[in-house]
């Protein structure tokens, strides 16, 4: 079944019995595209933030994030914060390309790290800043293997 179209509504005029619908006018002008909206970037573009503790903080000044009992300490960079948060909800809002996790209490920004070193016995993480960051030996080939995807 069709629907029932009132061609009043259509023409801004009722028809007679037996009329038809009259057809768009072949030479009539198109209509005028919309103005386009203003330059938004992608959403995958867009600054990406991670909430912690309920503060907002930009991805790209995040460098490290390390938990201490029910606290993150957050580098940023050129400053540093302490938060109530746990660091699995931290990690939870990145993706891999961002950073890893080479230790149960640390996260890494992917811009970040330098190189994969050792100190005696001890994997570690040498970062751009020139500090440390542990490597758990469970997690070593995990993290060898992200440095090799994202860091070539």
């Amino acid at each position: 079944m069709l629907p029932v179209v009132c061609a009043e509504a259509l023409t801004g005029t009722p028809l007679r019995a037996g009329e038809a619908l009259p057809l768009p006018d072949a030479t009539a002008p198109e209509p005028e595209p919309s103005d386009p909206e203003p330059d938004t970037k992608p959403p995958e573009e867009e600054e990406r933030v991670v909430v912690i503790g309920g503060r907002p903080v930009p991805l790209r000044d995040l460098t490290v994030v390390e938990a201490r009992e029910h606290h993150v300490h957050v580098h940023l960079d050129g400053t540093s914060l302490v938060q109530r948060a746990r660091l699995s909800d931290v990690v939870a809002q990145t993706r891999a390309e961002d950073g890893v996790q080479p230790h149960r209490s640390w996260w890494v920004a992917r811009h970040a790290v330098c190189a994969l070193d050792r100190d005696g016995p001890r994997p570690i993480l040498r970062l751009a800043d020139g500090s440390t960051v542990p490597v758990a030996r469970g997690r070593l080939p995990d993290v060898e293997r992200w440095l090799d995807a994202y860091l070539g």
